[in-house]
């Protein structure tokens, strides 16, 4: 089986690849990620002499560069976990929502036998009461709305949903919300598992 991770070099997806290394050794890996200030590709150093992983520098929602792969790499899965930073950078929702349809949209064009799914948005209080304490407090009500054009964008596009909005309290975190490094694996099996159910 073949993986395709988008975000693979940012904190949460370089932790999802190195789970499913570990778990499913036999599968294979392909990183997408456009190395942004999120994304550091030093993260994947270990798993970057691996046979069965891969990284390519790209945009998801770059038309030639998707193409290009689409060329190249044939994904039996694809997972898309993306928005933390718009709503950090404060990108208007109405504008979250045409970008994230247009990715859609492309990937089942370019991919059209892969399963997809996306992940919504971890969001919540901290054990205190206060806000999450890797985005400003403006940007809360942005990111509840953006999950909520994410589960519209998945049932209109037909992919499927892990709702991590709502299994925060699944897994250990720092501050009640923002995983640990227990909580990253705890985290990746969560995706794991919710990919096995739909599949049965």
């Amino acid at each position: 089986m073949k993986l395709l991770i988008t975000g693979g070099a940012g904190f949460i997806g370089s932790n999802f690849i190195f789970y499913m290394r570990k778990a499913h050794p036999d599968y294979e890996l392909l990183c997408i990620d456009k190395l942004t200030y999120a994304g550091n590709l030093a993260t994947l150093d270990s798993v970057m002499e691996d046979p069965n992983f891969k990284f390519i520098r790209a945009d998801i929602a770059d038309r030639k560069a998707i193409y290009e792969i689409f060329e190249t790499e044939k994904p039996d899965v694809i997972f898309i976990y993306t928005g933390l930073n718009d709503a950090a950078n404060a990108v208007p929702t109405d504008l979250f929502q045409r970008d994230y349809e247009e990715m859609l949209s492309r990937v089942q064009k370019f991919f059209p036998e892969a399963k997809v799914w996306v992940g919504t948005l971890m969001v919540g209080d901290a054990p205190t009461g206060g806000r999450p304490y890797y985005i400003e407090p403006e940007c809360f009500e942005t990111l509840q709305d953006y999950n909520a054009v994410i589960r519209d964008c998945a049932k209109k596009f037909g992919v499927n949903v892990v709702d991590l909005a709502e299994l925060h309290s699944s897994y250990e975190t720092v501050n009640g919300l923002h995983p640990n490094k227990k909580g990253m694996t705890q985290f990746a099996a969560l995706w794991l598992e919710a990919m096995k159910k739909a599949e049965k």
